[in-house]
């Protein structure tokens, strides 16, 4: 009998510790989990609808996978585009005059325009700080980039088989 209730509290501790030690191994990985549950459950009636018209399972959460990256990246993508083609008509006027400081200065009199006249913004300190942070983080932003483009990659991953293999 005392062993019956003591293999009870070593079967129940031993549940603990596992779970316990399941939540920290997964916690980095939580938002994504979330993201992953939450994009799947708003596609949902997407991918029933694509399972009406008779298709597999899979091919239906790929192709909802699919709307879903076409609608999240293809604004992304567009506005990328304009602010890349935005960068290269700044470039060639920086570059056309053989220095920055007079792209530099009218900037900073179309923003001191804006401002109350008490306060002055000084684009050459600013440029400075810019580059600075840059620089020195460098390695951060790098890092970042890489965790991000690899979180989204596991979120479509996970809205794939959260929709194909929900119900199971």
């Amino acid at each position: 009998m005392q062993t019956k209730i003591i293999e009870k509290y070593f079967f129940f501790g031993l549940l603990l510790a596992t779970f316990l030690f399941t939540f920290f191994i997964f916690r980095p990985f939580w938002m994504i989990i979330v993201l992953g549950l939450s994009f799947s459950i708003v596609l949902h009636p997407i991918y029933e609808w694509l399972l009406r018209g008779k298709l597999p399972n899979w091919l239906a959460a790929f192709l909802t996978v699919l709307f879903f990256v076409i609608v999240l990246c293809g604004p992304l993508l567009s506005i990328g585009t304009l602010v890349f083609k935005q960068s290269q008509n700044v470039y060639h006027s920086v570059a056309d005059n053989g220095n920055a400081k007079p792209f530099l200065s009218s900037i900073e009199t179309k923003i001191n325009k804006i401002l109350p006249p008490g306060i002055i913004f000084d684009i050459n300190k600013k440029t400075t700080d810019l580059i600075s942070y840059i620089s020195n983080n460098i390695a951060n932003i790098f890092t970042s980039t890489i965790s991000a483009f690899f979180s989204f990659l596991l979120i479509l991953l996970m809205i794939f088989y959260f929709l194909k293999d929900g119900a199971h």
